[in-house]
C-alpha cells in the first residue's frame, strides 16, 4: 500500500523542537535517541524509522499504516544518533557495510516494564538507515471479530478452523495485515480448543509472543534456516502448524505435504487475489494432487486506512471523500485502518480441475466462481460510503481479473 507521508501538527514540530534544542556533546545521541523512543511510543506507533538522505536524515514513524514527520536530523548530527541506537542493540559501531539486526531492551520510564525493540540497518550511499519495530504484543490485541471482515467471509473461515487437516492460505502485498489475521485465527483456534491444542509455529522473526504456542524463530546466520526449522517442528508432530510465510516453492511443497498427512496448516504468500492462489503453488511446481488434497481455502486481503471523521470532505468535481487534517487524527487524516477480504473455498469442481491439470484461468475463474467476498467490490463500496478514501484505495486494490 502507498501511504503518503504526512507532517503530525503538533507532536513533531514540538519534538523536533526538544532535538534541536538539545545541546551538542557527548550525551547529545542518548538524549535524542530517548526523545524519539517516546515519542513514538506514546504516538502508538509500530515502528520508528531513520532514513540517511544527503544532508540530513529522517527520522518518521508508522501509525495505523500512515507515515508521521518525526524530526530532521542535520548530517553532522546523524552518525552520534545511529551509533547510540546500535549501541542499545549491542550492535558493532563499524559495521557499516553489512546490514545488522539486533535487540533493544527498552523501558519508556523507570519503573514501566521492558519491551524488546527491533533493530535492524541498512547501509545506503548516504549512510546507515535503521527501523526499530515495536514488539506487537504493545500493540492492539486483535481477534477475528475486530478486523473489519464481513460475517460471511468470518464464518466461512472460521468452519476451515474446525477442520483438522489441511491448508488454509492468506494471500496479499506486503502490509496488507496478513500476520495480524494469522495470529487473529491462531487465537480463536485457542479459545475454542485450549490447552488441548498441540500448535508449532515457524517464523522470521516471531512477530507476537503468543503465550501458548510453541513459537520457533529462524535463524539462518546460525544455520537454522527455513527449511531446517519446517523439518524440525514437523519432527514434533503438531497438530497445528503456522508458518509465517511461504517464500519459496520448497517451503510451499513442505506445507502442503503437511496439509496432507493429519495436521492443520496456517500460513501466508505474496498474492493478488484468493482465486489465484491454487494457480500459484500450481506454478511454483508442486503437484496437482498434492494441491487438490491438501487446500481448504484461500484468503485474499488488503488494509485501507479510515478517514477522520471529523475532517474529512468530500471533492465537489469527483464526489470523492478525500482526508483533510485534523487535531483528533493528528494531521493525518485518518483514524484507523480496515481490512478487505475474500475467501475461495476448495470446493470438488475446483479440485477436478486441479487434477486434471486444466489452463490456470479456468481454475481460476472456478475459484472465484465459489469465493465468498470480494475485496475489489468491498472496498468500492466503503469509499462510497466515505469510509476510505477512493484515491488511496486505487493504490492498494488489484485490477480486475488479476491473480
Amino acid at each position: 500500500m502507498t501511504v503518503a507521508e504526512r507532517e503530525d501538527d503538533a507532536a513533531p514540530m514540538t519534538l523536533q523542537s526538544q532535538i534541536n534544542d538539545l545541546p551538542f556533546n557527548d550525551s547529545w545521541g542518548a538524549q535524542a535517541a530517548a526523545l524519539l523512543l517516546r515519542a513514538a511510543r506514546e504516538l502508538g506507533c509500530s515502528d520508528l524509522q531513520i532514513v540517511c538522505q544527503k544532508t540530513d536524515a529522517l527520522v518518521r514513524a508508522r501509525r495505523e499504516g500512515g507515515l508521521i514527520l518525526l524530526a530532521r536530523i542535520p548530517a553532522p548530527r546523524r552518525d552520534p544518533l545511529l551509533q547510540r541506537f546500535k549501541a542499545l542493540a549491542n550492535l558493532p559501531a563499524d559495521g557499516r557495510r553489512l546490514p545488522q539486526e539486533g535487540l533493544i531492551e527498552w523501558r519508556s520510564a523507570a519503573e514501566a516494564p521492558p519491551l524488546a525493540l527491533r533493530l535492524s540497518t541498512l547501509p545506503t550511499i548516504h549512510g546507515e538507515s535503521l527501523l526499530v519495530r515495536f514488539p506487537q504484543e504493545a500493540l492492539r490485541r486483535l481477534g477475528l471479530g475486530s478486523l473489519g471482515m464481513p460475517e460471511d467471509v468470518r464464518i466461512a473461515l472460521e468452519a476451515l478452523l474446525s477442520r483438522r487437516e489441511g491448508a488454509i492460505l492468506v494471500a496479499g502485498p506486503g502490509g496488507s495485515g496478513r500476520t495480524t489475521t494469522i495470529y487473529a485465527l491462531l487465537l480463536r483456534l485457542q479459545e475454542r480448543r485450549g490447552d488441548q491444542m498441540s500448535l508449532l509455529t515457524v517464523e522470521d522473526p516471531v512477530e507476537r509472543d503468543l503465550g501458548f504456542a510453541g513459537q520457533v524463530e529462524v535463524n539462518a546466520p546460525q544455520g537454522f534456516g527455513f527449511d531446517e526449522a519446517l523439518q524440525s517442528a514437523l519432527r514434533q508432530e503438531p497438530e497445528i502448524l503456522m508458518i509465517g510465510e511461504i517464500r519459496d516453492p520448497r517451503a510451499a511443497r513442505i506445507a502442503i505435504q503437511a496439509g496432507r498427512s493429519g495436521r492443520l496448516v496456517i500460513s501466508c504468500l505474496h498474492g493478488s487475489r484468493a482465486s489465484g492462489v491454487f494457480t500459484r503453488l500450481l506454478a511454483m511446481g508442486l503437484e496437482p494432487a498434492d494441491v487438490a488434497s491438501a487446500m481448504i481455502g484461500a484468503l485474499a486481503q488488503r488494509l485501507a486506512p479510515v478517514l477522520c471523521r471529523n475532517c474529512r470532505r468530500r471533492d465537489p468535481q469527483t464526489g470523492a471523500y478525500l482526508p483533510e487534517g485534523c487535531e483528533a487524527c493528528a494531521g493525518t487524516g485518518y483514524q484507523g485502518r480496515t481490512g478487505l477480504y475474500e475467501l475461495a473455498l476448495a470446493t470438488e469442481k475446483l479440485r477436478e480441475l486441479i487434477l486434471e491439470r486444466a489452463e490456470p484461468e479456468r481454475i481460476a475463474a472456478e475459484a472465484a466462481r465459489a469465493q465468498i467476498g470480494d475485496l475489489v467490490r468491498e472496498g468500492r463500496r466503503l469509499a462510497e460510503r466515505g469510509v476510505i478514501s477512493l484515491p488511496e484505495l486505487e493504490g492498494i486494490l488489484p485490477e480486475q481479473g488479476t491473480e
